[in-house]
């Protein structure tokens, strides 16, 4: 991983790592308290000094996924960025502990914030404004537009999902070069030698590269739709699949319920290049519970039998 140059943002002092300290704070209570008469002063308590807190690579690799995610409930960012365990068959940390430590310490920096799902009880992680300057102090080439202020609960459950199938995706090899819908909307997408640039009509969940070094259009259909908007995201599609250096190579349409699955496998019968997989096969891969899913991964509704590549 390429590494780029350091900067200095708002009270980060940043240079082979970014700490945050109460230093600063000590000695301006010390220059305060000599600055004054002799008598006029009054003892000081010495101020405690809280320990260096310092980013990690792993602290980077949230705020970018924050970033480029939109927001990301605490199970994801167990998922993404904690999970040790061999088999998802395993049984996961009880109130993920350990996660809830590390984000609440960057929320105390105030690298990232939270906004209340009431729905459901718990809270979801944003990027700040002082994340993101951090982020592109460090990585500048990671940024790609102001992060979110807020969620936008109309599309919630579909961000949610898109979410969830990346970290699948991610974790056992199978997408690498992740460009997020967010950044294909503001910089638009093109290859150097494709015939085609990604048209203003048509914009994928995301784009990624699989283990066999093939761009993928990810779309993930988490709502009933009418078919003809089914067939014009194929129509759009299929063009930039053709020619010996296509824009994409595939696209991964992935069901999150039955009448979707099946709409969708009646349209791509005999279409190429196009695949069809469940929501419920990705979230597999991350959680299996004996039970009803106690972390709400799996969408209400039926499966659909999907192939996968």
């Amino acid at each position: 991983m390429t590494i780029y140059g350091y900067g200095s943002v708002d009270r980060f002092d940043i240079g082979k790592d970014v700490v945050l300290s109460n230093d600063n704070l000590y000695s301006d209570a010390l220059q305060t308290e000599t600055s004054l008469p002799i008598a006029s002063r009054v003892p000081l308590t010495p101020v405690r000094k809280a320990p260096a807190f310092r980013l990690t690579p792993r602290d980077y690799q949230i705020l970018r996924f924050l970033l480029e995610q939109k927001f990301a409930p605490l199970e994801a960012l167990y998922f993404a960025f904690f999970d040790q365990r061999p088999n998802p068959t395993d049984p996961i940390p009880e109130n993920f502990a350990v996660v809830r430590q590390r984000m609440g310490t960057l929320k105390r920096a105030g690298l990232v914030k939270t906004q209340k799902v009431y729905s459901e009880s718990k809270s979801l992680f944003l990027l700040s404004d002082l994340g993101w300057k951090v982020l592109s102090s460090r990585f500048p080439n990671a940024v790609f537009g102001p992060a979110v202020r807020v969620v936008d609960f109309r599309n919630y459950d579909h961000d949610f999902r898109v979410t969830i199938c990346r970290i699948a995706l991610e974790k056992y090899k199978k997408a690498s070069a992740w460009i997020p819908e967010r950044r294909i909307r503001i910089e638009g997408y093109e290859q150097p030698n494709a015939c085609y640039r990604l048209p203003d009509t048509i914009i994928p969940d995301a784009i990624f590269t699989n283990s066999k070094g093939e761009r993928i259009a990810l779309e993930v259909e988490a709502s009933v739709r009418k078919k003809s908007r089914f067939r014009f995201k194929i129509s759009e599609y299929s063009p930039l699949m053709t020619g010996p250096d296509p824009l994409i190579h595939k696209v991964l349409f992935i069901a999150c319920s039955d009448s979707v699955g099946k709409d969708l496998a009646e349209l791509l019968k005999g279409e190429k290049n196009f695949i069809l997989e469940t929501y419920s096969h990705f979230v597999k891969g991350l959680y299996v519970s004996s039970g009803e899913s106690a972390l709400n991964l799996v969408p209400q509704g039926g499966e659909v039998m999907g192939g996968g590549e």
